[in-house]
């Protein structure tokens, strides 16, 4: 005779308990991600640019992101003095950049006036604004602390129906596994993980 048994174990599970993914274990990952921003990134059509940046990346106020730029954009195409063109890195600065790009000679920076799109920032630089906030100050190197909503970023000038090329724009910041919520001291990746 074969005698067949049934074994049955229940579980009881608390609302207290928190259960571990494979995930959670995981430490902080480093986040790099390339974006170009065209010397014709404004935010208004009035401006007559295509419109700023938006990189998909939601800043928070206690997170801290490292931006380096390399390239530059020309913002007098054949108009400058003489039919030259004139050209500025992230920083507003034409030191460095030569002809054809920078055959006006331009090299200083100077403040925005009121008609840029950015007034009192730096004139011909990359800027940059977390959600629908104020416009913030980038560079050819640059940290963004203290900012809260998605990272959009763009180029100051006044008219940009002649400007041309742009910036390789690099954001690197540190995250954690999780979703974060009920934690705001880290910028956190999302699942897998822990909240």
């Amino acid at each position: 005779m074969t005698i067949i048994g049934i074994v049955l174990v229940l579980t009881v599970v608390s609302p207290n308990m928190v259960f571990a993914t494979s995930g959670a274990a995981h430490g902080p990952n480093t986040v790099t991600q390339t974006f170009f921003v065209s010397a014709q990134s404004a935010t208004l059509p009035s401006f007559g640019g295509s419109g700023l940046v938006n990189t998909g990346i939601n800043l928070v106020p206690t997170g801290s992101y490292t931006v380096t730029v390399t390239g530059d954009g020309v913002w007098a195409t054949g108009d400058g003095g003489g039919g030259c063109s004139a050209a500025a890195d992230a920083s507003g600065s034409g030191a460095g950049i030569s002809a054809p790009d920078n055959s006006c000679g331009y090299v200083g920076s100077g403040t925005a006036a009121s008609n840029f799109l950015a007034p009192g920032l730096t004139a011909f630089s990359l800027i940059g604004q977390a959600g629908s906030g104020s416009f913030f100050q980038l560079g050819t190197s640059s940290t963004i602390t203290g900012q809260s909503g998605p990272l959009m970023l763009g180029y100051n000038d006044n008219f940009y129906g002649d400007n041309s090329k742009g910036f390789s724009v690099t954001v690197s910041y540190t995250c954690y596994p999780g979703n974060g919520f009920g934690d705001t001291n880290h910028i956190h990746c999302g699942p897998p993980g822990q909240n």
